[in-house]
């Protein structure tokens, strides 16, 4: 195999990526810091979110020279552990000098850690991205224990969508700019924050794609399942009906998938792979929050858009994804809640202490609905010891 020309040509596509708009993600201000760090960088999320340029941005800002290589390729499908150090060897052909290395979705070759790890015991600063949130941990916690730092990235929120449009939320808006801000939300509401998507693909044939990708190749293929369909089915459910509270049993009995277990592996591999988050209801006693029934949110408004049924794609639900979105990308965890028949959209907890109740809301119009929120929220505040409540 030729690898001088394939990572020659990878080298190219980078150069041409950045000929075009590049925004500096949120993420970037949490990245730059670890840079310094001999620690091996780990930067995971589903696929398409921008991993792969973050890092890149990250490096090219800092003025770091090095070297790359692309391993979600179909030229370098096979690679195994074995033909690490031949890559290894023309990148140093490539990039003379260099000792920064950065591997894009290494995750593809079995037994990549070990290779990373005698780079970094040999005093190189390592870059990995990965799509798999088990195997990256798996394989990470077996081998580089306390040797790496790991960032997660999703796709863009809304503040990076309007960025991407030249709208900083920090500068004061004039009229016509508060009327661009809500033109964009409609349309961010609608398509989500894939970056290929806010960039102009259509939105509809690009994220159905993406979501049969990230089925047939990085479960179906890698857990070599022998029921696809059922799989596919299952997801399509899922990320068309965000917010839905399930037990394994009542799931299962939708779906009549062969056990419980299998089951339970299923949505395993979606949250795996970025395409589902999963919100336990919060009780301050850890054991009896995987005891109660779960909900489950797709990654993204647009691939919800692209997968869901219209009659499930209301704009509360739409709100709560955005809201979601928000939340995760904070350093707290994200629950619902559940107090005397009054649910709680979202629960925040930090160190052991709830620090926040928020309920999504898209019209505040009827009476009604307002005070059902606020009551909510009012038990909410007594039971779980919390005074920063949101509408």
């Amino acid at each position: 195999m030729n690898y001088k020309l394939i990572l020659l040509e990878q080298r190219e596509e980078v150069d041409f990526l950045f000929k075009e708009k590049i925004i500096a993600r949120e993420k970037l201000k949490e990245f730059q810091p670890l840079i310094s760090s001999r620690l091996i960088k780990v930067v995971s999320g589903i696929r398409r979110c921008g991993k792969s340029v973050l890092i890149h941005h990250a490096l090219r800002e800092s003025k770091i020279p090095y070297a790359y290589v692309n391993f979600d390729d179909e030229r370098l499908l096979g690679i195994k552990a074995s033909d690490l150090n031949d890559i290894f060897e023309t990148l140093m052909q490539i990039y003379p000098g260099v000792t920064t290395y950065y591997f894009d979705e290494i995750q593809n070759v079995l037994g990549w850690e070990l290779f990373v790890n005698r780079l970094k015991r040999q005093g190189l600063h390592i870059y990995v991205t990965g799509s798999n949130a088990k195997l990256l941990s798996k394989e990470l916690a077996t081998h580089l224990t306390g040797r790496h730092l790991e960032l997660e990235l999703m796709p863009f929120s809304f503040r990076e969508f309007l960025a991407y449009h030249d709208i900083s939320p920090q500068t004061s808006l004039t009229s016509s700019k508060i009327a661009q801000v809500k033109k964009y939300f409609e349309k961010y509401f609608e398509n989500g924050g894939f970056p290929e998507v806010v960039a102009g693909e259509q939105p509809g044939i690009y994220l159905r794609t993406l979501f049969d990708n990230i089925m047939m190749r990085d479960i179906v293929a890698r857990y070599h399942l022998r029921y696809p369909n059922e799989l596919k089915e299952l997801g399509r459910y899922i990320l068309g009906h965000p917010g839905m509270r399930f037990t394994y049993n009542s799931l299962n009995k939708t779906f009549k998938v062969k056990s419980v277990h299998t089951l339970q592996k299923y949505i395993a591999y979606l949250k795996e792979t970025y395409l589902v988050y999963e919100l336990l209801q919060f009780d301050f006693k850890k054991k009896e929050r995987l005891k109660k029934p779960r909900k489950l949110y797709p990654c993204d408004i647009g691939i919800h858009r692209a997968l869901g049924m219209e009659s499930y794609q209301g704009e509360g639900r739409r709100l709560e994804l955005m809201i979601l979105s928000c939340l995760v990308n904070s350093a707290q965890s994200v629950y619902y809640g559940e107090v005397s028949s009054s649910e709680i959209d979202f629960i925040t907890e930090k160190n052991g202490k709830v620090t926040s109740l928020i309920q999504s809301c898209y019209s505040i119009k009827d009476i009604e609905t307002m005070q059902r929120e606020i009551k909510a929220l009012e038990k909410g505040a007594k039971h779980f010891h919390c005074t920063n409540l949101l509408v």
